[in-house]
């Protein structure tokens, strides 16, 4: 039984520059959205026992209406029985926060809200074309703080063209006073199919990522937040636990368009398209022998920080890692972006900057 769940929610007010996720702003479809999710909700809910991890992503949930939202909420609780435990997040744009809607999820058991805030510099959020009022990030900040929520995230980006480091202090610097418990942290991707790829952008200079990726490391380190994979930090206990289970190779159920989901073996998708997933297309599927999937979980292990026991990754695909690339794993721990020591395997500072390169030696 899949005790973990994404769903996809595509709507949103604004599609901003850099996103290259699906998305649709200011689609009406939203009713149609509602009833086939609780089709494939009710198709699905038998492979799911007692749900210890939920995340709602997009697009912007909080674009739903309250009336929308609350119908959403209330599908999964319908549908699905949650842990005692059960982490429950859900992405947010601060543009589209209401008193209303933090109530709502409150009510209905969103436990964990990751508020994409991306920057504080007016400057910055026009370079990425990210909308609303920098006024309203901050009064969501301090609502949060009011309300007490406990468990929280916040989404930056750096490495903006234009942007220098001193711009990038000052974001930092921002969202310190309000003491989040987990940050994420990503460099910008110009990626294809964004607005900004179309408005011929190129991604910043490696040795500006380097010293923009220490300042961060420097800033967070002062409020006990420590990084434990690639692009996130947490205070100790505020890990988020949906996605450190699917770096280790959990399996989990996809809801909604363009969701993925995977079962152990075989990683399925759903179409890239409302309308298709609407008329209820098949599903994708990615299958690889159990080689290929192990070693590709082993790549994926490596974006965190602790890395692999070599019983847990045993335990999590039925391979030794080192059986299974043990030639290049020497290789990669000579070369330094590798530590194999004992029983564990981990990336080094300098492998967590070159991970693309580590992972494609591993794959």
């Amino acid at each position: 039984m899949l005790d973990s769940l994404y769903i996809h929610i595509p709507f949103c007010t604004e599609k901003c520059d850099y996103c290259a996720f699906y998305s649709l702003p200011n689609s009406d479809r939203q009713p149609e959205y509602l009833q086939r999710l609780k089709e494939e909700m009710q198709t699905k809910r038998d492979t799911c026992g007692p749900l210890r991890s939920i995340f709602v992503g997009g697009g912007t949930p909080n674009s739903l209406s309250p009336e929308h939202l609350q119908q959403f909420l209330s599908l999964i609780r319908a549908n699905f029985e949650l842990a005692d435990d059960c982490e429950f997040s859900m992405e947010a744009n601060p543009a589209s926060s209401t008193s209303e809607k933090l109530d709502l999820m409150t009510e209905y058991g969103v436990n964990r809200i990751s508020f994409g805030i991306q920057s504080f510099s007016p400057k910055i959020r026009k370079a990425i074309g990210r909308t609303g009022n920098i006024n309203a990030v901050y009064a969501l900040l301090e609502e949060a703080r009011k309300r007490k929520i406990g468990n929280f995230s916040c989404d930056l980006i750096y490495g903006v063209p234009g942007q220098t480091p001193e711009e990038w202090q000052y974001d930092l610097d921002q969202l310190m006073a309000f003491s989040p418990p987990h940050v994420s942290t990503y460099s910008l991707m110009i990626e294809q199919g964004s607005r900004l790829a179309r408005q011929g952008e190129s991604e910043g200079e490696e040795e500006l990522f380097l010293e923009m990726w220490e300042v961060t490391e420097q800033t967070f380190r002062k409020q006990n937040l420590q990084r434990y994979e690639i692009s996130n930090f947490a205070s100790p206990g505020h890990q988020c636990r949906h996605n450190s289970e699917i770096w280790y190779g959990a399996r989990f159920m996809g809801l909604g368009p363009a969701a993925h989901w995977f079962e152990g073996d075989t990683r399925w998708s759903n179409p890239g398209s409302l309308t298709a997933w609407l008329s209820g297309a098949t599903p994708s599927a990615d299958e690889l022998p159990a080689k290929e999937r192990a070693t590709e979980i082993l790549a994926i292990g490596l974006r965190t920080v602790a890395g692999w026991e070599r019983a847990q990754f045993l335990a999590a695909t039925g391979f030794d890692f080192l059986d299974l690339r043990g030639p290049e794993i020497r290789q990669l721990a000579e070369d330094g972006l590798l530590v194999l020591a004992n029983t564990q395997l981990r990336p080094t500072l300098r492998g967590l900057h070159l991970n693309n390169y580590l992972a494609s030696e591993l794959l």
